[in-house]
């Protein structure tokens, strides 16, 4: 599942048939970070980022859902949060 917004700033759910990195290969000129395996997020959408590297979740601008964040990407997600 990927998450995009449109032009109209409404945020849409699309299911990709696809690995998300052959996806995110396949759109280079749109800067996303992979948070999770099913996941990738524009950091300048980012609303909150709660819990710790054992269980955090992402919250983004005009979206309800929680987005898992993988302890592995958890100390990359910090840094780059920590450069914006």
């Amino acid at each position: 599942v990927f998450y995009v917004e449109n032009s109209t700033h409404q945020v849409q759910r699309i299911v990709v048939r696809n690995t998300l990195k052959k996806l995110l290969s396949s759109i280079p000129h749109v800067h996303l970070f992979a948070v999770h395996r099913s996941y990738a997020v524009n950091p300048l959408h980012l609303k909150e980022l709660r819990g710790n590297a054992r269980s955090a979740s992402l919250f983004l601008h005009n979206l309800e859902d929680a987005i898992p964040v993988a302890r592995s990407k958890y100390p990359d997600l910090l840094n780059l949060l920590d450069m914006s």
